[in-house]
């Protein structure tokens, strides 16, 4: 899904009520439950001289989206494309399928879809792997309160924070990772929010790779055949310093 706020009215599309449990797991904001959503079917989108059309989209009427945001893309139109993604310049690249070079084999990070968003092993810390979802809209790193006491993260480690997401802001805990590695690359003290996310349950992911590592890379994503829910079954990732 696509994601708007009130906008959705601003080019005249009309749409149903959509059920609270469709808003249920989002990953940081306690008013979740409480939130309503429409439901609507896109007309054409266009980015740049890219169209696609059959899409839909769920207009939050009350979610917080950040300043300048009307709304947010979804691996529904991005997995029909190479995504790459250069974090420096703020660039965006949707670009022809194409296999993994033979060169970049290697180096090619496996993923795997569940529910639409993309998972692949993480070491923290010098063990693992554990399971996280990748989420390039994600600020920072996420971990689960199992996952920090798997790490040792002790009481005297943390500070409480008050995060701020979709839904609203709920309380968690910030702390420092010395070591997070995804397949061939590995980055130091990195910051983490240590919280209890439905979505991390729903999932069954140890927590959420965000910008804080994400963003030091070049990104070139691929996504492999569709399943039946229309959303890849697996693809790859490749990362260049």
């Amino acid at each position: 899904f696509h994601y708007c706020n009130r906008n959705c009215k601003k080019i005249r599309i009309n749409g149903k009520t959509s059920t609270e449990r469709t808003l249920t797991y989002a990953v940081a904001g306690d008013e979740c439950p409480e939130m309503k959503a429409n439901l609507h079917r896109l007309p054409v989108l266009k980015i740049d001289n890219v169209k696609v059309e059959g899409l839909t989209a769920l207009e939050f009427t009350t979610t917080i989206m950040p300043e300048g945001l009307l709304g947010v893309l979804g691996m529904d139109i991005l997995s029909n494309f190479d995504v790459e993604i250069h974090p420096q310049t703020q660039e965006l690249k949707l670009l022809p399928p194409t296999p993994i070079p033979s060169t970049n084999i290697d180096d090619a990070i496996p993923l795997k879809t569940k529910l639409g968003v993309m998972l692949a092993e993480v070491e923290i810390n010098g063990k693992g792997p554990f399971i996280f979802m990748l989420d390039t809209g994600a600020e920072s790193i996420f971990i689960s309160q199992k996952l920090a006491s798997q790490l040792n993260i002790s009481v005297a480690e943390r500070q409480e924070i008050r995060v701020q997401g979709f839904c609203g802001i709920e309380m968690a805990e910030y702390a420092s990772l010395a070591k997070v590695k995804m397949g061939n690359y590995q980055l130091t003290n990195l910051e983490t929010v240590i919280l209890s996310s439905p979505v991390l349950k729903l999932l069954e992911v140890d927590g959420i790779l965000g910008q804080n590592f994400l963003n030091n890379y070049q990104q070139y994503w691929r996504f492999n055949q569709k399943n039946p829910e229309n959303f890849p079954a697996d693809g790859s990732l490749l990362l260049i310093p």
